[in-house]
C-alpha cells in the first residue's frame, strides 16, 4: 500500500526542505482518529492552548495538518504572505534575522501567528534545526478558532486611549 502511495505524484511530499520517502512512510498509520486523539493530547501540552477545553482542542487538531521538514530546511522566509502557523511537535527550528538567529523553538513552541494577526508579511526566516514535524493551521481556520484576534487588539487599544483620555 505505501509503494502505490509513493508513487502517486499527488501523495509524495513535495517542495524543498520534505523528507524523503522513509521518512514519508514513517507517518503514523493507525488510522485519522488515533491521530486526531494524538494530536489533541499534544495540543493541550503547548502552552499557547492549555486553556481550551478538550472539544476545543479536538476541533483545533481536526483542522491542523501535519509538515514534515528536514535538517535546514527552511519553514518560513523572510517577506512571504502568512497563510499559516507552525506549531512544532518534534524537532526544533530556528528564527533568523538578516541571517542572525534571534530565536530557538522546541517542540511546543509556534510561529507564524504574527502574520495572520496582523495580516503583515513574515518578518524572519524560520529553518529547521535537525528533522522536524510541524503542525500547520491555516488562517480561516484560526480566525474561525481563534477569533480575529487582529480587529480585537485594535479594539482594545481604542477603549485603552479613551479610558485614558476621559480619566477613567
Amino acid at each position: 500500500m505505501a509503494e502505490e502511495l509513493w508513487r502517486s505524484p499527488s501523495a509524495r511530499p513535495r517542495g524543498a526542505g520534505h523528507l524523503d520517502r522513509a521518512a514519508w512512510e514513517d507517518e503514523p498509520k493507525d488510522g485519522k482518529e488515533a491521530a486526531r486523539r494524538r494530536r489533541a493530547n499534544f495540543l493541550r501540552q503547548v502552552p499557547l492552548l492549555r486553556h481550551l477545553g478538550h472539544e476545543d482542542r479536538a476541533a483545533l487538531a481536526d483542522e491542523m495538518q501535519a509538515q514534515r521538514f528536514a535538517d535546514g530546511a527552511p519553514i518560513i522566509s523572510k517577506g512571504q504572505r502568512g497563510d499559516c502557523m507552525f506549531i512544532l511537535e518534534q524537532g526544533g527550528a530556528a528564527a533568523l534575522v538578516d541571517g542572525a538567529e534571534v530565536k530557538q523553538y522546541g517542540a511546543g513552541g509556534f510561529f507564524g501567528e504574527l502574520a495572520l494577526i496582523t495580516k503583515q508579511r513574515r518578518s524572519a526566516d524560520v529553518v529547521a534545526r535537525g528533522p522536524v514535524l510541524a503542525l500547520t493551521l491555516g488562517r480561516v481556520s484560526f480566525e474561525r478558532l481563534v477569533g480575529n484576534v487582529g480587529e480585537k487588539m485594535e479594539e482594545t487599544r481604542r477603549r485603552l486611549r479613551a479610558a485614558a483620555y476621559t480619566g477613567e
